[in-house]
C-alpha cells in the first residue's frame, strides 16, 4: 500500500531529509534545505514589498494596514494578546518576556541580551537621527518624534499613554500660546501642561483644569492655584507700577504645636513647631546659607520691614506666611549675606522662582497685561 504525503512528509521529517528534496539534508533548525529556505525567503521578501507598497496587510494581504503599521488590526489585536500574555507568564515565572527560556534580569521583563541589542538598537537610532521607538519616522524633539513625546506627556499626566491626541489638540486650540504670558509654545523646549487647581489640592484630571504653559511658568506657580497666582501677580503689578502701597492684615493661621516647651531650650515654651521664635529665626537662617553667627540677624531684617511684606502688602506672620527670600537668586551666584535677604509672603517666593528683583517685576506685568487683554 502507497504511503500517503502526510505519512511521507512524516518519514523525511524523521530521517532528516528535505520533504521537497528527498535526497538532500536539511538545515538545523529548518524542516528543508538551504535551496528550499532561500526560495521562499525571496518569495516572502517579494510578498511582503508588494503589500507594503499597495498599504496592505503583509499577513493578509487583501486587507488595508493600520496606518504606521504593516499589518491589519486584526494581526495588531493578536500580535498584543500574544504580548501580554509573554510578558504575563514572564513576570509570573521571571523569565524573559521575549525569549520565555531565558532568565530575566532582575528589575526587568527582559534577558540581559535583549537589554543589550534594544540600547544597541536606540543608539543607531539616534545617530541615524530617527525615533528611538518609531524607527520609520524622524526624531522632531530630542530622540523621540512628536507622537512619542505627547505620550510621554500623556503617561505622566493621566497615568495612559493613549489620551496623548487630547493633549495635542489643546495645544493647537491654544495655537501654541501660554495662557499666562502670551509667549509661543514649543514641544519639548519650552511646552508644559499645568494643572489650574494643582493635584495637592484636588486630584482632577480633567481636560478643564488642564492649559499648556511655558515651563519656567509652570515651575513659579507649582501648587498655586489658578485665581490665587493671578490675584498675587496682579497685587504685585499694582503695587509696584501703580504705587498702590497697603498693609493688607490676614488672619493669623493656627500653628501646630508639637510640644509644650522648645527642644532646643527646655526653658522656653514652643512657639512655632516645636520651636521658640529666637530658634525658628536661626533656621531661617540655616536654610538661606547664612553663617552661624549672623543667623540671628534675620529677625532684624523683619523688624526693618515692619512685618510687611515688600511685594503685596501682606502682613507677615511668622510661621504662618513668612519666608526668607534671596534679592539676587542663588541660581545668579547671588551671596548668601545679610543685605541680599528679604522676607516676603512665601506664595510670592515660590513665584519668583529663580529671578531678581527687576525680572520678577517684568515678569507679573508681563503676565498682568497679557491675562487681563485675553479676558477682556
Amino acid at each position: 500500500m502507497a504511503e500517503t504525503l502526510n505519512e511521507r512528509r512524516a518519514r523525511l521529517k524523521q530521517e532528516g531529509k528535505c520533504t521537497s528534496h528527498s535526497s538532500r539534508p536539511v538545515e538545523p533548525g529548518f524542516s528543508s534545505c538551504r535551496e528550499c529556505i532561500d526560495r521562499e525567503r525571496l518569495r516572502s521578501q517579494k510578498r511582503y514589498t508588494i503589500a507594503k507598497e499597495s498599504n496592505k496587510c503583509t499577513k493578509h494581504r487583501t486587507r488595508d494596514v493600520v496606518p504606521g503599521h504593516s499589518y491589519c488590526e486584526e494581526c495588531l489585536a493578536r500580535a498584543h494578546l500574544q504580548n501580554l500574555k509573554m510578558k504575563e507568564n514572564g513576570h509570573l515565572n521571571g523569565m524573559c518576556t521575549k525569549h520565555p527560556f531565558r532568565l530575566a534580569v532582575i528589575d526587568h521583563a527582559l534577558c540581559e541580551e535583549c537589554i543589550k541589542d534594544r540600547r544597541g538598537l536606540h543608539h543607531l537610532r539616534k545617530e541615524q537621527g530617527m525615533c528611538v521607538k518609531h524607527a520609520f519616522r524622524k526624531a522632531e524633539i530630542g530622540i523621540n518624534c512628536e507622537e512619542c513625546w505627547f505620550r510621554n506627556i500623556s503617561n505622566a499626566t493621566f497615568g495612559t499613554p493613549t489620551r496623548w491626541p487630547c493633549l495635542k489638540d489643546m495645544l493647537e486650540k491654544q495655537k501654541y500660546i501660554c495662557d499666562y504670558t502670551g509667549m509661543i509654545l514649543t514641544p519639548g523646549t519650552n511646552a508644559s501642561i499645568d494643572h489650574k487647581i494643582p493635584r495637592v489640592i484636588v486630584k482632577n484630571d480633567d481636560l478643564r483644569n488642564l492649559h499648556w504653559i511655558d515651563l519656567v511658568v509652570n515651575c513659579s506657580k507649582r501648587d498655586i492655584p489658578h485665581d490665587e497666582f493671578l490675584s498675587i501677580i496682579e497685587v504685585i503689578h499694582n503695587r509696584c507700577n501703580l504705587g498702590i502701597f497697603r498693609t493688607i492684615e490676614l488672619e493669623k493661621q493656627p500653628i501646630k504645636i508639637n510640644s509644650k516647651y522648645c527642644k532646643s531650650h527646655s526653658s522656653r515654651l514652643a512657639e512655632i513647631n516645636s520651636l521658640c521664635l529666637e530658634c525658628w529665626f536661626r533656621q531661617a537662617g540655616n536654610n538661606a546659607g547664612l553663617s552661624v553667627d549672623k543667623r540671628g540677624e534675620v529677625r532684624d531684617i523683619l523688624s526693618r520691614q515692619k512685618d510687611v511684606c515688600p511685594y503685596t502688602g501682606h502682613l507677615l506672620l511668622p510661621g504662618s506666611n513668612a519666608a526668607l527670600d534671596h534679592i539676587i537668586p542663588r541660581a545668579q551666584h547671588g551671596p548668601n549675606e545679610i543685605t541680599n535677604l528679604q522676607w516676603v509672603v512665601d506664595k510670592v517666593n515660590i513665584i519668583k522662582y529663580d529671578r531678581n528683583h527687576s525680572q520678577f517685576l517684568e515678569f507679573c506685568a508681563q503676565v498682568d497685561a497679557y491675562t487681563k487683554r485675553v479676558t477682556c
